[in-house]
């Protein structure tokens, strides 16, 4: 995601260490032309972490940040978390059943 914020164009990027989706991060572009491309992360801490509990209790993965009229900023964001037994064994049943429709041609 990329955002213009002002004389500031900045890039959002997820870190993926030490695993996925465990923060997201934010780079100021300093330099881009069609042969170079030079930034510099704007803080050291990650924007959004992982929180250990809830939604988001094992990582961030995106920030979809929106200017308002008034001139605040609101950000649409997801998280991750591990998935319990109920939902793993209806998004496998899911999937196969979607994936015999296919294969049968009524998909």
């Amino acid at each position: 995601m990329i955002v213009v914020a002002g004389d500031m164009v900045i890039r959002y990027a997820q870190d993926g260490d030490p695993g996925y989706g465990n923060a997201v991060r934010a780079f100021e572009i300093d330099e881009l032309t069609t042969t170079r491309f030079r930034q510099h992360e704007i803080t050291r801490d990650p924007i959004l972490s992982a929180t250990g509990q809830g939604w988001n209790s094992r990582g961030m993965h995106h920030i979809d940040p929106h200017r308002l009229s008034d001139g605040n900023w609101i950000a649409c964001v997801d998280g991750y978390r591990a998935a319990d037994f109920e939902f793993s064994l209806g998004a496998r049943r899911l999937y196969q059943k979607l994936k015999s429709l296919y294969l049968s041609g009524r998909f």
